[in-house]
C-alpha cells in the first residue's frame, strides 16, 4: 500500500532512534489495510501514536507534516471504504 509505503520511506530517511518501533505501528496499520477490514477508528488511533511517537523522539518540521498528511489520506481512504 503507498500510503504505507511513503510513511516508511519518510521514517527511513529521518532514521530516528527505534525505528523498529515506528515500523511496528506502521506494519499494524499496512496489516490492517491489506486484510480489507480495517477500521477507520483503528487506524486512526494508530496514527496517532505514530505521531505521539514522533513528537518524543522530536521529528518537527517538514518530517512531521509529511507525516500527518500522509495518515491524513490514509484515514481517508480506510474512512470511505468502511461500509458502516
Amino acid at each position: 500500500m503507498r500510503y504505507c509505503r511513503t510513511l516508511e520511506t519518510t521514517l527511513e530517511r529521518l532514521q530516528p532512534e527505534r525505528l523498529g518501533h515506528f515500523v511496528g505501528i506502521v506494519s499494524a496499520i499496512e496489516n490492517l489495510v491489506e486484510e480489507g477490514d480495517g477500521d477507520a477508528t483503528v487506524v486512526r488511533h494508530l496514527g496517532e501514536a505514530l505521531l505521539a511517537l514522533a513528537t518524543v523522539h522530536r521529528i518537527h518540521g517538514p518530517a512531521l507534516k509529511k507525516l500527518t498528511q500522509t495518515l491524513g489520506q490514509l484515514h481517508g481512504y480506510v474512512a470511505a471504504r468502511d461500509p458502516r
